[in-house]
């Protein structure tokens, strides 16, 4: 289960301003016999690593700071996994994203998920010591999607690793995105539709067709 995200700061710290609300989920989920993952985003916990995770990243010491900091924050609130949220820095900084994993999959005991978001595949990031690729395919067109796959496959990445991610939202043709639900119940519309009042989304034959993409 993925529980929320931490932050990496400018001096390789994490941001764990609010991670005791995350107490209670990670025993739950344990109680229930599965593993905890939390993520590993920008310093402020949103979803941009164009800044502190790259810079950090290049650099063999900062690398090595944050490695440990990791692993002693997921050793204190018990996680059993990070995923790193890659999106999306340049090509140029794969490199030093894979000569980070490597020393934390090297430092990580038997069990331990590392997992990363991503959006194209690269040779270099096909190489990366994860346990799969959660692939941000955040797009409305079932050929889009596969041609996203492919190019991972293409890459190298083995098929048993990639995670095919499905956008349940809205994207409006002014350029806003709505949630999936308020498309769908606030209108009360035919969910097979993928189009409404401006309004591009995925109706569920599009996500069956995908499903059954992904299963093929």
């Amino acid at each position: 289960a993925y529980i929320g995200a931490v932050g990496v700061n400018t001096n390789a710290s994490l941001n764990i301003s609010y991670v005791n609300t995350f107490s209670n989920v990670v025993a739950i989920t344990h109680a229930h016999g599965r593993k905890a993952v939390i993520c590993i985003t920008d310093g402020d916990g949103s979803p941009d690593n164009n800044g502190n995770l790259v810079n950090i990243c290049s650099s063999a010491a900062a690398r090595s700071t944050l490695i440990t900091n990791i692993l002693e924050f997921c050793q204190k609130y018990n996680f059993d996994g990070v995923d790193f949220d890659w999106e999306f820095p340049p090509a140029s900084a794969e490199p030093s994203f894979i000569f980070m994993l490597t020393p934390l999959r090297a430092a990580t005991p038997p069990g331990f998920l590392i997992s990363a978001a991503v959006m194209y595949g690269t040779p270099t990031l096909a190489s990366a010591p994860v346990d799969w690729f959660y692939i941000m395919a955040y797009v409305f067109d079932l050929q889009q999607c596969a041609n996203e796959v492919n190019t991972w496959l293409s890459s190298g990445a083995a098929s048993s690793k990639l995670v095919l991610g499905m956008g349940l939202y809205g994207q409006a043709s002014s350029g806003g995105q709505i949630g999936y639900a308020q498309v769908i119940g606030t209108n009360n519309i035919d969910p097979s539709l993928d189009f409404y009042d401006g309004v591009t989304f995925m109706g569920i034959n599009t996500v069956k067709q995908l499903t059954k993409y992904v299963y093929d």
